[in-house]
């Protein structure tokens, strides 16, 4: 189930309308409905309302999406060793790193579809 879905959802299990909850969170009707079709995500500003309107939190909300984000996300030594020593790098630095790991992500994804000889 997405965050527009769960939105949905949550404002339902609250009894409130699309326009209801619009009136609480100050936007538009119109916004609300395209957060729960997914069009658009609602700005911090909006979401931290949403949480306390429709007496909810993030984990909820997102719970499916933090699933398959946890799956992808780097551990505190790989955050250290990759993202701040990258940002540390110039422009033209950046690009070469980034061009290595594009390299060798092909080398590794040639070589997995080559059949390796058996002895």
């Amino acid at each position: 189930m997405s965050f527009a879905s769960r939105l949905k959802e949550q404002r339902e299990r609250m009894g409130l309308t699309q326009a209801a909850l619009a009136a609480k969170l100050g936007i538009t009707k119109g916004a609300v409905g395209n957060y729960e079709t997914g069009l658009n995500s609602p700005k911090a500003e909006i979401l931290f309302k949403v949480f306390e309107v429709l007496h909810c939190d993030a984990n909820y909300l997102f719970q499916d999406e933090m699933s398959s984000l946890r799956e992808d996300t780097a551990s505190p030594d790989e955050m250290e060793l990759l993202v701040k020593k990258f940002r540390r790098l110039d422009a033209v630095s950046q690009k070469v790193v980034l061009t290595v790991l594009d390299l060798e992500l092909q080398r590794q994804s040639a070589d997995s579809e080559t059949p390796v000889p058996s002895r």
